[in-house]
């Protein structure tokens, strides 16, 4: 089986926070968890490709033509929520049928992950006015662009007092990293055990 790459896009940085609240914010949150990926999936033969590695600024145009370039074969952008809700959702493209599958994949293991998180779904949404694109660029190009499947993570909400605390928790981080590792190699088809037992020489 051909090798795997899939791109990983902490969510906002640098001038850029994100959702805040609670103490929280959401870009050291999203690059907390993404930094531990490349070290769950590599192993098991999954490359990653991170938008970024530490606290930057970075336009959504760059992030997108980094997946492009790489040809990577999906992207999953981490992001927390905020503005009055509480819980769980993951985004995926109305027109990629394989965003659609990645994101049942991921979806369900930080459902599985965070029994204590409302399941909110998987959704989709349209760019306003246009019955042709997605609303949400980190999907929208990826799959337009070059047809790569892309969904966005919506895991817990910063505002939510409850979600906070639990996104505060110390192991939160790998936690939710192994939850997306997981989800990411059932919709590759790679089995999660690794097969440890030494190779013996003659």
């Amino acid at each position: 089986m051909a090798a795997k790459k899939i791109l990983i896009d902490p969510g906002h940085g640098g001038n850029d926070p994100g959702a805040t609240g609670n103490g929280i914010k959401e870009k050291d949150i999203n690059l907390a968890i993404c930094r531990l990926l490349p070290d769950l999936l590599k192993p098991r033969g999954i490359e990653v490709v991170l938008t970024r590695t530490s606290d930057v600024s970075m336009s959504l145009s760059a992030r997108t033509d980094m997946a492009v370039a790489k040809k990577v074969d999906a992207v999953l952008s981490r992001h927390s929520n905020a503005g009055g809700g509480k819980g769980t959702e993951t985004y995926r493209s109305v027109f990629n049928a394989e965003s659609g599958r990645l994101a049942a994949a991921v979806h369900g293991q930080l459902i599985a992950a965070f029994p204590e998180f409302a399941n909110r779904g998987i959704k989709t949404r349209l760019y306003p006015g246009r019955s042709d694109w997605d609303y949400y660029h980190m999907i929208r190009e990826p799959h337009r662009q070059a047809g790569i499947p892309a969904i966005i993570t919506e895991n817990g909400f910063i505002d939510h007092v409850g979600d906070a605390a639990v996104l505060k928790r110390a192991d939160f981080a790998a936690r939710e990293a192994e939850a997306l590792a997981r989800g990411i190699c059932t919709f590759f088809g790679v089995p999660w055990e690794l097969n440890l037992t030494p190779i013996l020489g003659p």
